[in-house]
């Protein structure tokens, strides 16, 4: 991403301006045997935003939901490893909090790191005992992380609708 993105907190880029082109691939993937057969598909929309300022940036959203369309004035809240948090799109008045859309997306290498000190520690201080508190621990993280990070995005959205509420009404500071 070349184009300038004003930062939001210190993990969290905003890119806004009009999608100027919107590409949507999908990858089918199947396997099975003669009587099951798994099929599913990954979807992800290649995304060129033009900003006020005249620059451009692609994104690429993983989801199989991205509600705006050439022209549509929008901003997306980005993280520092370029996944797009949520869509703000101004044009129709709808959002997304991709946290809440797709859960998978929001749990990160970190997260793999702590579940497996969670599994040393429990290993080291009760062995196979621990097994049952290992599952109950990790359910609980994992929970915990969706549950906070989703709350945290749609606070951070709903700040940027407000403010940019204000600065519509002539408001803004």
């Amino acid at each position: 991403m070349e184009a300038h993105m004003p930062k939001m907190g210190d993990a969290l880029m905003i890119l806004s301006g009009k999608v100027v082109s919107v590409r949507r691939y999908a990858t089918a993937h199947g396997r099975g045997t003669r009587s099951y057969v798994s099929f599913s598909t990954k979807d992800r929309y290649e995304v060129w935003v033009r900003q006020d300022n005249g620059g451009e940036a692609q994104i690429t959203i993983r989801s199989k939901l991205f509600p705006a369309r050439t022209g549509h004035h929008v901003t997306l809240l980005i993280d520092r490893g370029e996944q797009v948090l949520g869509l703000i799109n101004w044009t129709t008045r709808k959002r997304v909090n991709y946290l809440r859309a797709e859960t998978i997306g929001a749990f990160g290498r970190i997260d793999l790191v702590a579940v497996t000190l969670l599994a040393i520690a429990t290993a080291m201080l009760w062995g196979r005992d621990g097994l049952p508190g290992y599952a109950v621990l990790v359910m609980f993280y994992v929970l915990s992380v969706l549950f906070l990070r989703a709350r945290r995005t749609d606070a951070q959205m709903n700040e940027l609708m407000e403010s940019h509420r204000r600065t519509r009404s002539g408001c803004g500071s």
